[in-house]
Order: C-alpha cells, then sequence, then structure tokens
C-alpha cells in the first residue's frame, strides 16, 4: 500500500491513498464507514501501536509500515480514471 502523497487534515491527499487507508484501517476495526472521522482512526491506530500519534500517514513513514505489516495490506492498482483495490 505505497502512498503517493502525505495524508493529513492539512494535506492534499491522493483520492487512491485515502480509500487505501480507510479500507486498510476498516479491516483492522479502527474505522468503520461512514460513521468514524478517518483522521480520528488513524490517530487512534497510531496511539493503539505505540507511534507518534499525529493523525498523519507519511509516504515510506512509521505508521504506513505498522499499517501495512498489521495485517491490513490492500493492493492498490491507480491510473488517471480508476481505483482497484485487493485486500490481501
Amino acid at each position: 500500500m505505497p502512498l503517493l502523497r502525505k495524508l493529513a487534515v492539512n494535506a492534499n491527499a491522493h483520492p487512491a491513498d485515502v480509500v487505501a487507508v480507510k479500507t486498510a484501517l476498516c479491516n483492522l476495526g479502527f474505522y468503520i464507514a461512514p460513521d468514524w472521522a478517518l483522521f480520528d482512526a488513524i490517530q487512534e491506530f497510531q496511539k493503539a501501536n505505540g507511534l507518534n500519534v499525529d493523525g498523519v500517514i507519511e509516504p515510506g513513514g512509521k505508521t504506513q509500515e505498522v499499517l501495512e505489516t498489521a495485517g491490513a495490506a490492500v493492493a492498490v492498482d491507480r491510473d488517471d480514471e480508476n481505483i482497484t483495490l485487493q485486500l490481501r
């Protein structure tokens, strides 16, 4: 689940990154669509995993790394028109 851009409240995130992170957090029970706010879910995930709680996921950063290894791997195929998710 490599991110294309930073995912944060004040960042211009790529839509495919948002979908991939929501899906991964949902699979781990941290995000329940559509009721929970995404950045609250990111902070809860960070807190539960002993990470810096800032609600930010940097491409290649520690939160992304832990999310990928937590059993929530999501394969994302992106192009300009389509986003395809595959749960692994």
